[in-house]
């Protein structure tokens, strides 16, 4: 997840938007996520919008050679 988000940063995406099942509210709250909506069911599953702002710190690597 970490790697997805370094990419998407610098590919010039300086925010990212998820929609969480809300029992993994906690794992995106870890890598900066902040609850955007209230709870609302998708497919059946509680679920949160949820976003961030901005690159991810510590270690993250990304290969740009294709």
């Amino acid at each position: 997840m970490r790697l997805l988000i370094r990419r998407a940063y610098e590919l010039g995406g300086t925010e990212q938007h998820i929609h969480s099942q809300t029992h993994a509210r906690g794992f995106y709250e870890k890598l900066g996520f902040a609850a955007t909506s209230g709870e609302y069911m998708e497919a059946g599953i509680p679920h949160v919008n949820m976003s961030r702002r901005g690159d991810i710190g510590g270690i993250c690597k990304t290969n740009n050679s294709h």
